[in-house]
């Protein structure tokens, strides 16, 4: 467990005033994180997936001429 003058420290780093509620709060954190070091993952499969494909939409240009006029103003679709 984290020593509670290491957690003035750090939140004097970060320039942060934590009350004696969020330094417990921090200190367990910081416990369950080194708790998390200890574990043992090299034999464990990633468990992601990389996309391969742009599943975006492709871009079109459309110039000024597309659109409807209103006087010296351009007539667009409405969005909200």
């Amino acid at each position: 467990m984290i020593k509670k003058d290491d957690i003035k420290h750090i939140a004097e780093l970060a320039r942060i005033d934590l009350n004696e509620d969020l330094q417990d709060d921090l200190s367990n954190i910081i416990g369950y994180i080194d708790r998390l070091k200890m574990l043992e993952v090299s034999n464990l499969l990633p468990n992601y997936s990389i996309m391969t494909e742009n599943i975006t939409r492709e871009d079109v240009e459309k110039s000024y001429q597309d659109f409807d006029k209103k006087g010296e103003y351009l007539k667009v679709r409405q969005i909200l």
